[in-house]
C-alpha cells in the first residue's frame, strides 16, 4: 500500500510539473580567450525565455541577438541586448517580429552589411533579413529557400562558396536528427541541395548550435546533442571535408551544461566574436496558475 501511494504521488508530481513548470532558458556571456570563462548571466522575466544567442561587435560595444519567447503563447520574437565597453549588459529590446514564430537569429556580416537568417520554420521558408539600421531595424531581403520546414539555418562562407546548414525533419519524424546542407555562389544566387542530404543522421550531433568558426586554419561546426533530451549539450566537430559532392566531420569536444554557473539542465548554443563568447542554459521555472506562481516545495525530494 505504501509503495502504491508513493507511486501515485510520484505520477501526480510529474504530471503537475509538466503542466505547470517549463524550461526557462537564459543567456550567459564571458570574455573570450580565458582558460576558465567567468560568466555573467541575463535572465528573462518570469514566464519568458531567452535562448539562441549570437554576438556581433559594432563600434565599442557588442550586441547579443537572441530568441525572446513566451510561456503563454509560445511565439518567439528576436530581441537584442547591448554589452557596453565596461562589460555590462543593458536593457534588452525587440528588433524583429513576424506573424509566425522566430528563433535562432543567425546574424552575420557580409561585404560590410549585417544580415540575419532566423529560424522561420512556421513560414515554410528560409528567409534572409538585411539590417537597415543597426541594431533594431531589419527588412526581409529575400526568400533563400521556399517550401521547406527548416530548423536553425546557419550560413557560412568558406572555400569560395556560401553554405547553409539546417535541420530538415521528415514529416512525423524527430526534429533533431537530420542535418541538410545547401550551397550557393552568393547570398543573391540560387541555393542547391547537397547530393548527400541529409549529411548527418544522428540526434546527438545533427542540429546546429551556432556559427561555424575557423581556428588555426581549420573549420569547425557546433551542434546540439539532443539524444539525452532536447538541447542537452554542445558538440564541436572538425569539418574534415566540405565540397559540393562530399561532407565529413569528426567530433572533437563536448561541452556539458555544467560549464555554466548554477544548476543548468541544458546548454545548446555557442557563439563567439573574438571579444565575447555567448551561450545559453536552462532551468525549470514555474508557469503562472491563477495569477500565482506554483510553489516549488511540491517538487522537493
Amino acid at each position: 500500500m505504501i509503495f502504491r501511494a508513493a507511486g501515485r504521488w510520484k505520477s501526480f508530481r510529474e504530471e503537475f510539473r509538466r503542466r505547470n513548470w517549463g524550461p526557462q532558458w537564459y543567456l550567459a556571456f564571458a570574455k573570450d580567450g580565458s582558460a576558465v570563462p567567468e560568466f555573467k548571466t541575463i535572465h528573462p522575466p518570469q514566464g519568458r525565455l531567452y535562448a539562441d544567442p549570437f554576438v556581433v561587435a559594432e563600434g565599442d560595444s557588442d550586441f547579443i541577438f537572441f530568441e525572446d519567447d513566451s510561456f503563454v503563447n509560445g511565439k518567439g520574437t528576436i530581441s537584442c541586448v547591448e554589452i557596453d565597453c565596461a562589460g555590462n549588459s543593458l536593457q534588452p529590446f525587440k528588433v524583429l517580429e513576424e506573424s509566425f514564430h522566430l528563433s535562432y537569429p543567425c546574424v552575420f556580416r557580409d561585404k560590410g552589411q549585417f544580415y540575419m537568417t532566423p529560424e522561420t520554420m512556421d513560414s515554410g521558408t528560409i528567409r534572409l533579413y538585411r539590417c537597415e539600421r543597426f541594431p533594431d531595424r531589419w527588412k526581409l531581403e529575400r526568400i533563400l529557400i521556399d517550401k521547406v520546414a527548416a530548423l536553425d539555418p546557419t550560413v557560412c562562407e568558406f572555400a569560395g562558396k556560401y553554405w547553409l546548414f539546417a535541420n530538415v525533419p521528415e514529416p512525423g519524424a524527430s526534429w533533431d536528427d537530420e542535418l541538410h546542407l545547401f550551397y550557393a555562389e552568393s547570398l543573391d544566387s540560387e541555393w542547391t541541395s547537397h547530393p548527400l542530404n541529409p549529411i548527418v543522421r544522428d540526434a546527438s550531433r545533427a542540429r546546429p548550435a551556432g556559427h561555424l568558426f575557423i581556428e588555426n586554419g581549420q573549420l569547425y561546426r557546433v551542434s546540439q546533442n539532443c539524444a539525452p533530451r532536447y538541447g542537452y549539450s554542445i558538440n564541436i566537430q572538425v569539418v574534415e571535408e566540405l565540397s559540393t559532392t562530399a561532407y565529413r566531420e569528426r567530433l572533437v569536444k563536448e561541452i556539458l551544461p555544467t560549464w555554466l554557473p548554477g544548476k543548468s539542465l541544458c546548454t545548446h548554443t555557442f557563439n563567439r566574436n573574438g571579444r565575447y563568447l555567448v551561450t545559453d542554459g536552462c532551468v525549470l521555472s514555474p508557469k503562472t496558475m491563477f495569477g500565482r506562481f506554483v510553489p516549488a516545495v511540491i517538487f522537493a525530494e
